[in-house]
């Protein structure tokens, strides 16, 4: 009995595990953070190969006091493709609206519109998100060209003689946060246009 005591009564020893080993359980997980990222680039690189060969452009136009822009050169095929395989495409819409002035341009009005393409594969449907909500399509609906134009309500309060252009920021495979830096050297991963003056309905360019 007086053993037993002896033995219940000695304070827990905490276990050290050795240097070593617990570099070696730091290697193993950067290795396998290291493999995943290198398979990442491995899926991602292809996608963007095909799509250097498209080269986007876009028109606006203003009617009353909303602005459409719509988008022009996207290969429906080859975004059906990049949907399939598990792939979310985004369009960023970028307005502003500025004064005429050449020695001090002020910008009255200038925003973001961001759309976003994707797959539901359990159902079949293409799903678009943008600001209204969210729309789903069947693969032979209007899902490219309610993707590619966007309808945007313009201030109220104006001035008469501002302004209104627009561009667009094309991303054929949106990247989460943490890998966007592959932009740099992908340049197939994002693509934008130039600036564009947007027209007055009835108005010719």
């Amino acid at each position: 009995m007086r053993r037993k005591r002896q033995m219940q009564s000695r304070p827990c020893s905490r276990i050290n595990l050795p240097r070593n080993r617990i570099s070696r359980r730091r290697s193993s997980r950067a290795i396998v953070f290291g493999v995943f990222f290198v398979l990442l680039i491995a899926r991602v690189v292809p996608t963007a190969e095909c799509r250097v060969h498209s080269q986007i452009s876009l028109h606006a136009w203003i009617e009353q006091d909303r602005l459409e822009v719509t988008v022009f050169g996207i290969d429906g095929q080859e975004t059906r493709a990049l949907l399939e395989d598990g792939q979310a495409s985004q369009l960023i819409f970028r307005v502003q609206v500025y004064s005429p002035s050449l020695v001090s341009r002020e910008i009255f009005f200038e925003r973001d519109y961001h759309v976003v393409l994707q797959q539901d594969h359990v159902h079949r449907l293409f799903v678009l998100s943008d600001e209204s909500g969210i729309r789903e399509f069947s693969p032979a609906g209007p899902w490219l060209a309610e993707f590619s134009t966007v309808e945007i309500e313009l201030p109220a309060e104006i001035p008469a003689d501002a302004r209104i252009r627009a561009r667009v920021i094309w991303e054929p495979v949106r990247l989460i946060a943490g890998f966007r830096f592959l932009r740099m050297l992908m340049p197939g991963l994002q693509q934008r246009t130039d600036w564009v003056q947007a027209e007055r309905a009835g108005e010719t360019g």
